[in-house]
């Protein structure tokens, strides 16, 4: 059995155990598992291309969905329809690049660098208003994001290149004051701020070239600024993803992770030059990233040259350090909640689906409310969830030739085999073999052979240098895809 090893394109594939394609399939330990599609959860869609949201949960356990677009902030009423809820005083919103969404206690707070800070009280208040600022002026920010007791905001409207904190506690004070650890910093040296992380006692600025560790100092009321890695920038601001003890972001050349310590190259070698070749590199800084809290995966979908929303996604499973991509419709993704659901009210609160098209079980997460979830907005503006039926799926096999007692590669002989039977629990999967004669030469796969009773996929094909093809079909019902074995021994004619 040749297994489906790592999806590392931008290395060298013969007899190297890495999976050339890993296509619409999320990466595991050892194996790869289906990609769902994206089933639409609102039963209406934004007035405009989404812009950001988020999905909080309160402390009596009810949860609330909010969005926005360039002109208005929107809540999800219970029937999963949008409530306009922009503010009611000063007109609709100019956002040119995308909300930013923290919840600070009861409140949802969300900002950009075009519209005075907006907030609402998840727990009473009906619209969006300007938030009110008794101390100071809360700048209006590219990004931000909560450190210890404080909002941080970065990228300023006055000064891309400097932070802002509030007042402990206090989203309301923004007096500067402080001196040289006060409550405003500039970071010329490093070039505009592009990133915010968040932390209970420290978090992490992320200027253009460097990294910076923003540390509470002992009255918790103020913070120094320490750069801790130089050199290394974000190259998407919503590419930013903070998870369970890491950073993860797209920078300037490729991914990489930050724990705290040390920065991995995720990407580089691996996956990083794919991503390039395939990105629009007008709208790179539109790459949005989240990972999946019921699995160990993050997202980037970005937008390949000529689209008009994001059409293809990379994922990094950062517990087996691996890599797949995908084609999925999903501009704009982050972690979201559901709202409680009554199965009685299926049929009225989703008329765009029946008993045979629904998209989720009847006793699906989806439907139980409160749970944290991956949601995305797509190019027809409606909140969605990874919950529809499965992609359709390719994976393939590194490229393989005969070897000689010493395991060394032996393209002198060439291979003969007889079939093929893929490792994957589905009875509909279908394989394909391709050969070559020459390393430059492009594979000439054969038919996609359907599975017999016995698992295996028939064909007789002869090459020096081979490579097996797995397909599965949109909404085939598996699991694991492990890899294939091949029929398969020395061919005669050498």
């Amino acid at each position: 059995m040749i297994p489906f090893g790592k999806h590392e394109p931008d290395l060298a594939q013969t007899n190297s155990g890495r999976t050339s394609v890993a296509e619409n399939v999320r990466p595991q330990l050892d194996h790869y598992a289906p990609l769902p599609g994206l089933a639409a959860y609102s039963s209406d869609a934004l007035a405009a291309r989404a812009r950001g949201g988020i999905g909080v949960r309160l402390t009596d356990g009810t949860t609330k969905i909010y969005a926005g677009d360039a002109n208005a902030l929107y809540e999800l009423a219970n029937d999963k329809s949008w409530t306009d809820r922009t503010r009611l005083s000063g007109g609709a919103y100019s956002n040119a690049d995308y909300w930013w969404m923290l919840k600070w206690g009861s409140k949802v707070i969300a900002g950009n660098l075009s519209d005075i800070n907006q907030v609402i009280d998840a727990d009473g208040s009906s619209e969006f208003a300007d938030i009110s600022v008794s101390a100071g002026t809360m700048p209006k920010s590219l990004v931000a994001n909560i450190v210890g007791p404080h909002i941080v905001a970065g990228c300023l409207d006055s000064d891309p290149t400097a932070v802002q904190l509030c007042a402990a506690a206090d989203e309301t004070n923004w007096e500067v004051g402080g001196g040289v650890n006060g409550r405003i910093q500039s970071f010329k040296d490093h070039g505009w701020v592009r990133g915010v992380s968040p932390g209970r006692l420290q978090g992490y600025i992320y200027p253009d070239s460097a990294i910076r560790r923003a540390i509470l100092t002992g009255d918790n009321n103020l913070m120094d600024f320490l750069v801790v890695v130089t050199g290394i920038g974000i190259a998407a601001p919503t590419s930013l993803v903070h998870g369970p003890g890491f950073d993860a972001f797209l920078s300037n050349d490729g991914f990489k992770i930050w724990d705290g310590h040390t920065i991995k190259h995720i990407g580089r070698n691996r996956v990083d030059n794919t991503f390039n070749s395939e990105v629009d590199q007008n709208t790179i800084q539109e790459t949005y990233g989240s990972f999946d809290p019921n699995d160990s995966i993050i997202y980037w979908p970005y937008r390949t040259e000529g689209g008009a929303y994001a059409d293809r996604v990379a994922m990094y499973n950062y517990i087996s350090d691996r890599w797949a991509f995908g084609s999925l419709d999903a501009s704009v993704i982050f972690q979201s909640v559901t709202l409680p659901t009554a199965l009685e009210d299926i049929d009225t609160l989703f008329p765009q689906y029946n008993l045979d098209t629904l998209p989720w079980s009847l006793d699906d997460r989806i439907f139980q409310g409160q749970l944290p979830s991956l949601a995305a907005f797509g190019s027809d503006n409606k909140l969605s969830f990874f919950t529809a039926a499965n992609l359709a799926a390719t994976i393939e096999t590194s490229e393989f030739t005969n070897v000689t007692r010493e395991g060394m590669p032996n393209p002198r002989t060439r291979l003969y085999l007889n079939g093929a039977i893929p490792i994957i629990d589905s009875t509909s999967a279908t394989v394909s073999i391709g050969t070559k004669e020459r390393k430059g030469d492009s594979f000439t796969f054969g038919s996609d052979i359907a599975m017999e009773a016995d698992g295996s996929c028939p064909q007789e094909v002869s090459g020096r240098f081979v490579r097996g093809r797995l397909k599965t079909s949109a909404g085939d019902d598996w699991t694991k895809a492990e890899g294939i074995a091949f029929d398969v021994e020395q061919d005669s004619d050498v």
